[in-house]
């Protein structure tokens, strides 16, 4: 699956068809979907048809003379682009498939795969397959595609689908159908630019036995200590594996061991590429069928070897150097091992920055020693160009991390320093000046101040009690001094109207002798009316 991936560039060991790979002649049928929505645009200023017609080159690419490819762009209808041809002539093909638009509507699924199947049906090729590429969202019209990938099957014709979208789409599960009763793979993309290499994919496994599944002696190489050291269990015999994948070592790689089954094949491959390191192990490192390679008492090593070299950890190396920069300055630090002192140089006195633009010279540094085997060095960057920082000691050299501008020298930035003003600020607010936004996170919470309330809150009781009483008492001594007023006069009071006090108005005698005592003047009157009488 690395094939046409990032992830194969950076790989020691190449991965194209050879004839040692191939199986028998292969005849490939492609059909792809060049419906509207095939016309949206991707970064990069190229369409989903595009990539789609670089899928369909790239599985042309991987062909051979003895395989012949049919190439039909479908949309409510089947259109031949390419019929079933012999590859003796690629280039003619490829041709012709870079013309394919997009244009109609959606794709009609059992139309593709019929006519497809007819191009290859009859062909002299042993293996026969068909590769369908659709919108996972956007596939109509099955038909009875149930019965057709069954005569296909018996056939001997097998189907793939590239599905573009995600899994989950409106017809993801169709076309994971299509695939199943076909005998081949599903694969989904929402990432346009993908498609090419899924298109490379499908074609490698169909037209290769990449995967050597038989038992095969691994055998370490002479130069295998030049990057994993001495180490008593891998100087002895390895034990087999299982299967490995064949792949091939490019010019620039080392192989330090070998797969020794037919044909051989790199077992441990590695190099340098950019500023980092890249290792191939082709082989299950962890087949819990192998029980003899996950107990070889060289298993741990091994592993734990090539990790430690990708991560450039040598334990040979007497130091380390270390690169920093701090706007346009760049401070280089060097700290030599004490435990390796006899390996120190007798001085030390400069350092490289190797450019890696042609442009630009190579600088020398003058470092100052600031401590017992502890170096430094500035430098001010005056362009936006990559700098290596490297110093050769008497055995080894120490690289240190690549440093460069992130912005060129006329836009730099202009900052001014109020760091004195802030000390200040927080000096005088009884604070503290916080550089590092981490440090915000290490401030104490507040023990803050208590006060005691208890006295106040006595004092408050007291008060409101003094002055429920007084008004309680107070409500009282008005209610004596309104009974001491004067009656008003009734001198010629009527008894009709004396009498209207005590009407038939009121609910009950019970509620008439209340009113009368709650009003105490009324009461007054009338015993002052009787003694006249």
């Amino acid at each position: 699956g690395y094939h046409r991936s990032p992830v194969e560039d950076v790989l020691p060991v190449s991965m194209e068809l050879r004839d040692e790979h191939r199986k028998l002649s292969v005849a490939i049928a492609i059909t792809m979907d060049r419906s509207g929505s095939m016309s949206a645009p991707v970064p990069g200023g190229l369409t989903k048809m595009d990539l789609a017609n670089q899928g369909a080159i790239a599985a042309i690419e991987l062909l051979g003379p003895n395989d012949a490819v049919a190439v039909h762009a479908v949309d409510s209808a089947p259109h031949i682009i390419v019929p079933l041809t012999p590859l003796i002539n690629p280039h003619k093909i490829i041709d012709r498939v870079k013309t394919i638009g997009s244009m109609g509507g959606g794709i009609y699924v059992y139309q593709a795969l019929l006519a497809a199947g007819k191009e290859i049906v009859t062909s002299d090729q042993a293996t026969r397959h068909l590769i369908l590429f659709a919108d996972a969202a956007d596939a109509e019209e099955p038909g009875d595609y149930i019965k057709l990938l069954e005569q296909y099957r018996k056939a001997g014709i097998t189907v793939s689908v590239i599905g573009l979208g995600s899994d989950k789409d409106s017809d993801a599960d169709f076309l994971r159908d299509v695939a199943k009763r076909g005998g081949g793979r599903i694969h989904f993309t929402d990432i346009p630019k993908d498609i090419p290499r899924l298109f490379a994919q499908e074609t490698v496994l169909i037209a290769r036995s990449s995967w050597l599944n038989e038992s095969a002696p691994l055998k370490p190489q002479a130069n295998l200590p030049l990057i994993l050291g001495q180490n008593e269990a891998l100087n002895g015999a390895w034990p087999n594996t299982n299967g490995y994948n064949l792949c091939y070592l490019k010019p620039e790689a080392q192989q330090y061991a070998t797969c020794m089954g037919d044909p051989k094949a790199p077992a441990l491959a590695a190099w340098h590429i950019g500023n980092g390191r890249s290792v191939a192990m082709p082989f299950a490192v962890d087949d819990p069928n192998n029980t003899r390679f996950l107990n070889w008492n060289g298993y741990a090593p091994l592993l734990a070897s090539v990790v430690r070299w990708c991560a450039e950890s040598n334990a040979q190396d007497i130091g380390v150097l270390r690169a920093q920069r701090f706007g346009d300055q760049v401070e280089i630090h060097i700290e030599l091992d004490p435990e390796l002192r006899e390996e120190w140089p007798s001085y030390l006195d400069e350092i490289e920055l190797i450019s890696a633009h042609t442009k630009y010279p190579d600088l020398k540094l003058h470092v100052e020693a600031i401590d017992d085997g502890v170096y430094q060095a500035s430098h001010q960057l005056l362009h936006e160009h990559i700098y290596l920082p490297v110093t050769t000691l008497k055995k080894s050299a120490l690289l240190g991390p690549a440093i460069c501008l992130p912005y060129s020298p006329e836009h730099r930035p202009q900052l001014n320093d109020h760091r004195a003003a802030l000390k200040k600020i927080a000096k005088h607010s009884n604070g503290s000046l916080r550089q590092d936004i981490i440090e915000l996170f290490d401030n104490p919470p507040s023990p803050g101040a208590s006060i005691d309330l208890s006295i106040y809150l006595i004092i408050a009781c007291v008060v409101l009690l003094l002055i429920e009483i007084a008004v309680r008492r107070l409500q009282f001594s008005m209610r004596k001094m309104k009974s001491k007023e004067p009656a008003p006069s009734v001198k010629s009071a009527p008894v009709a109207e004396i009498a209207a006090v005590q009407s038939p108005g009121e609910s009950s005698d019970k509620q008439t002798a209340d009113g009368l005592e709650r009003d105490q003047g009324l009461h007054e009157a009338l015993r002052q009316l009787r003694k006249k009488r």
